[in-house]
């Protein structure tokens, strides 16, 4: 069995390939060799305009039969695979059965894939693969090549046409190698960039190339494009849960959910390599890495990482829970000096600008991992799909309050909210540490206000989704950009209207946020250090579980993850991770008027950002005069537009 998690990419063109194309097809795929450095490969087709390029990690079968791209066994199909499919020996098992399987040459899920198509076709081997892929698949006899993207979006597949040639690539890097590919910026991909830290999708950075859709395949040939094919919704999946719910008590629930996340994790354990887990401490993290090490006959080897600012710390947390599940456990301290040495890679690592902060301690922490094991488990998803942000709770309560208000006042509340800065809120709410119950305090109160201030203008819940989510809902006062239409840009899909308030905010997170940030802020920074990582909270068993159960279940009394808090109590004690949520979040307002003051200034210069022309040079020179002299915290606006211009300097 072989998980070739890698990089692809490729090209069709109208017409015959010239004698160049081959080194162009070479320099875009070694472009990601960071996404697999032991195995590279390359195929053409001069006569049809088709070249396909891959980077492999090798996980598990490293022999030559893993290698790609690689041929069916009927010669049909040539396919480049980007990837795990966790089921595929079930696959295999069926061919076998029903007497389609080929004469098999190896042991890698990439030949299963592949022996699948040529007895199903591609959209009923997608409906019965489960993993995390990207794959591009010539048709030799249909002369079409197709491209499909796993349910959730892991992993990541740009592709458009320029002129007469179609383009795809794991990464936009790739695309940047051939001479023909133009860069040109999308006015409003940078303003979702700006507005909340990503370019949402389908929009890429560039003008033309798109990301294609979770869930989804397409046909491309030398006439053109077909539309984007539906495989699986996370829509239908997360409304069909919600009209037939869980029948059984809540008790019944939390038995559900650990058997589905349990068969998850014990599925994403097959390797031949080191195998880890990312432990931060918090609920999602330590119930994978329990019921990871519930199937382990040694320590599981976890990986954390702190930060000498005491407020940013939750290192001792994660020991802690290593300690009482009894795992391997290395945590690595991060510094104003690590911070100031990676920080300026950011713009090439995140190959599309990207401004979640917690990038930073993402990619040292992949780092850290990498130097001891070459995969990871992570607990991302746990918060979309069991309701663990605030806005999914306190976030709830406050707008239903809010609601009541009319719009002027609640306006005038928000001044007031601002009339301390966040630095003196942190320092208020610390002082009532002695006199309040320590879980009725917040984590980091300052930035929270300073959201709930810019949530109190909203006009309605899916304005005050956004306004909680971003951190600019008005960039005209910053931006020269503008742009003809939003409509890719707006705040939730309708699709969910029927659904209560904190579930339709799942909704939004799980379609949105977590495919276009976070998932896109774990691969990259773990695809930089060559680590794999796997989500086994993403599996198609355990959404549509998560959708069927009550909201009560996930967000009731005010607690958010309730059914998969008690999963973790039956392997570690409430006292170890009972505590406010703090995220993955890093000092960078500290940093910004330290270590990193000269790398902002430099990248803020006022005639820099004129001639560039992308900003409004005096209100964001405004807000960093403001930030530099402690009389606001604009850390968290001013960081998208530091990447922003990060990415600019790295790539152009």
């Amino acid at each position: 069995m072989g998980w070739p998690v890698c990089g692809i990419v490729g090209f069709l063109q109208c017409g015959r390939l010239d004698t160049q194309a081959d080194a162009h097809l070479c320099a875009m795929r070694d472009a990601l060799v960071h996404r697999g450095p032991d195995d590279r490969g390359c195929w053409l087709d001069a006569d049809r305009g088709v070249g396909l390029g891959h980077r492999r990690l090798s996980i598990v079968d490293v022999s030559d039969a893993g290698s790609q791209p690689m041929q069916s066994a009927s010669s049909r199909y040539v396919i480049v695979f980007n990837g795990e499919i966790y089921n595929h020996r079930d696959i295999r098992n069926t061919l076998e059965k029903q007497a389609k399987a080929p004469a098999w040459r190896g042991s890698s899920d990439t030949e299963s894939l592949l022996a699948a198509v040529d007895a199903w076709g591609l959209e009923a081997t997608l409906k019965r693969a489960e993993g995390m892929f990207a794959l591009a698949l010539w048709d030799r006899e249909r002369r079409v090549l197709m491209l499909a993207r796993d349910r959730i979006g892991e992993k990541p597949l740009y592709y458009g046409w320029q002129g007469t040639r179609f383009f795809f690539a794991s990464e936009l890097g790739a695309l940047r190698q051939h001479p023909a590919f133009k860069a040109e910026i999308d006015a409003q991909a940078a303003r979702d960039m700006i507005e909340c830290g990503y370019v949402r999708a389908p929009r890429s950075i560039y003008t033309g190339i798109g990301k294609l859709e979770p869930g989804c395949y397409r046909e491309i040939s030398r006439r053109g494009s077909g539309p984007a094919m539906a495989y699986w919704r996370f829509a239908d999946a997360a409304l069909a849960g919600a009209a037939q719910r869980f029948a059984g008590d809540f008790e019944a629930a939390v038995d559900a959910v650990e058997q589905r996340l349990h068969a998850s994790v014990s599925r994403q354990l097959l390797a031949d390599v080191p195998l880890g887990a990312f432990l931060s401490g918090g609920v999602d993290s330590s119930v994978v890495t329990a019921l990871m090490q519930a199937q382990s006959s040694r320590p599981v080897r976890t990986f954390s990482i702190g930060f000498e600012e005491s407020g940013f710390d939750e290192s001792d947390h994660a020991a802690a829970v290593a300690h009482h599940l009894g795992t391997d456990h290395t945590r690595l301290y991060v510094t104003e000096q690590d911070a100031l040495d990676l920080v300026p890679d950011l713009g090439t690592i995140y190959d599309e600008p990207f401004a979640d902060a917690s990038q930073i301690p993402t990619t040292l922490l992949s780092r850290l991992t990498r130097d001891h094991v070459t995969v990871a488990l992570s607990g991302d998803g746990g918060d979309e799909l069991f309701g663990g942000y605030t806005r999914h709770t306190q976030g709830v309560r406050l707008w239903r309050r809010m609601a009541r208000l009319p719009r002027p006042l609640r306006l005038l509340a928000a001044q007031g909210a601002r009339l301390l800065s966040t630095d003196q809120w942190d320092a208020l709410v610390s002082s009532l540490e002695r006199h309040v119950a320590r879980r009725a305090l917040i984590n980091q109160p300052g930035r929270k206000i300073d959201k709930a201030a810019l949530a109190l203008s909203a006009v309605d819940e899916a304005d005050y989704y956004r306004r909680l989510l971003c951190a600019r809902p008005n960039l005209d006062d910053v931006m020269h950009l503008r742009a003809e239409s939003d409509a890719a840009g707006s705040s939730g899909d309708d699709s969910f209207a029927s659904l209560e308030f904190s579930e339709r905010m799942m909704a939004w997170d799980t379609s949105g946020y977590l495919a276009d940030d976070v998932l896109v802020k774990v691969d990259r920074a773990a695809m930089s250090a060559s680590l794999e990582t796997r989500v086994p909270m993403l599996s198609p068993a355990l959404i549509e579980l998560a959708w069927s159960l009550p909201p009560a279940f996930k967000t009731g009394k005010g607690v958010g993850k309730r059914v998969l808090r008690d999963v973790l109590y039956r392997h570690v004690p409430r006292s170890l991770v009972e505590r406010p949520k703090a995220g993955f979040d890093v000092p960078v307002a500290a940093w910004l008027r330290g270590g990193l003051r000269d790398w902002a200034e430099q990248l803020l210069d006022r005639r820099r950002l004129a001639e560039q022309g992308f900003f409004n040079v005096e209100p964001i020179q405004r807000e960093w005069r403001e930030h530099v002299a402690g009389r606001a915290d604009n850390s968290r606006r001013l960081w998208p537009v530091l990447m922003f211009q990060a990415w600019l300097q790295a790539t152009v």
